[in-house]
């Protein structure tokens, strides 16, 4: 199964999850969407932030959740959150990013992003984040309408 044809498979587990994954790295790329693929959501990638940005002003209403890295060529996580935001304000945006001491909490919440994931991630974690960002399997927002910093598991 090449990689296009592994996006466009719907979700194994009928979770209604449809994610926007961003990386410069594919090999990133390629594990996370494996990764989230296995937990039940639709996944697509793209390992160029600009390219990222004009599939989602394309069809902003195709993805219910965006997760990207923070140190990415032409725009960065917080650059791009920042347009994803103007155009659909309500859009949830999780930073995956291996560099913790660049984004405190305050910062994350101020560009609007809901939780910030410190690379690695493992499958549990990432489990526990994506899942109560859509409120799924009584996971509770350990915040209060503030950015999170999460570990590494």
């Amino acid at each position: 199964m090449t990689m296009a044809e592994y996006h466009a498979a719907p979700a194994p587990s009928g979770r209604r999850g449809r994610i926007l994954f961003v990386d410069d790295e594919e090999i990133i790329c390629e594990t996370y969407c494996d990764m989230l693929f296995k937990l039940g959501y639709e996944v697509s990638t793209k390992i160029s932030s600009v390219e990222a940005l004009e599939a989602f002003r394309a069809r902003p209403d195709d993805f219910d959740l965006v997760i990207m890295d923070q140190v990415m060529p032409h725009l960065n996580g917080l650059d791009l959150a920042v347009h994803l935001k103007k155009i659909r304000p309500n859009i949830s945006i999780i930073l995956c990013t291996g560099y913790s001491e660049l984004i405190t909490p305050q910062t994350a919440s101020d560009f609007g992003i809901a939780k910030v994931l410190i690379k690695p991630v493992g499958i549990w974690q990432m489990r526990e984040v994506v899942d109560s960002t859509f409120g799924l399997n009584g996971f509770q927002d350990s915040i209060r309408g503030v950015a999170e910093l999460t570990g590494c598991m």
